[in-house]
């Protein structure tokens, strides 16, 4: 266990390694596990009030619960370094530290805003799959720009899912693309766990990212 926090005499939290998140209600007398639908290993827990608080761990693993942990949800931190710190003044301005001297600051409680999906891109982007690690579904999105000052061109585009040895698991996407931002969703429910890779291409433009199934 790597982390312990109180916000009274009675209401407690710990986490540590393998995902494991423990939760008190009389002072430590009994401690009951909670379930964050992940094994990867956690490092700092903080609570602003008996219902609000957020975990951060390894490959950019942040966690927010607004029911005393009863359920866990993945909060995007555009990194995968390992986090080793979190804290809250309330329930808006935070930050969380981590490798590679890594600092975090968030003024929204750690939501991400999605009024940019509204914009016309410029460029072609393949963005990380959230949240990663995942079990056993994910989100991956990605931006196709207009071509040249054709705001309705298409763009011949294929997402597919690899695995390490570069066999193909999946397509998917095959089809033309408007310009615009997308995202769609991977199931690896009945995959085993491991490091799997995913690569967008759109007429010229290559891209590939790593995701990681854990179960």
């Amino acid at each position: 266990m790597r982390s312990i926090y109180f916000i009274d005499p009675n209401n407690g939290w710990i986490c540590g390694s393998g995902g494991k998140v423990l939760h008190t209600t009389n002072g430590g007398e009994t401690w009951d596990a909670q379930s964050i639908g992940s094994i990867i290993d956690l490092n700092s827990v903080f609570f602003i009030n008996d219902v609000r608080g957020w975990i951060v761990g390894n490959m950019g693993t942040i966690l927010v619960t607004f029911n005393s942990g009863n359920k866990w949800f993945f909060q995007e931190s555009r990194t995968v370094s390992d986090l080793y710190d979190v804290f809250f003044l309330d329930k808006d301005n935070g930050w969380v530290v981590g490798n590679y001297s890594i600092i975090h600051k968030t003024t929204t409680g750690g939501e991400t805003s999605i009024k940019e999906e509204n914009k016309s891109p410029t460029d072609f982007v393949l963005y990380q799959n959230y949240p990663n690690p995942f079990n056993p579904t994910t989100t991956i999105k990605f931006s196709i720009p207009s071509v040249g000052r054709n705001s309705i061109s298409t763009s011949k585009v294929t997402l597919k899912v690899y695995d390490l040895l570069g066999r193909e698991i999946t397509t998917l996407v095959n089809e033309e693309k408007l310009a615009g931002n997308y995202e769609v969703k991977f199931d690896g429910s009945k995959l085993c766990s491991g490091v799997y890779f995913y690569r967008l291409t759109a007429g010229d433009f290559t891209a590939s990212k790593k995701l990681i199934l854990l179960k």
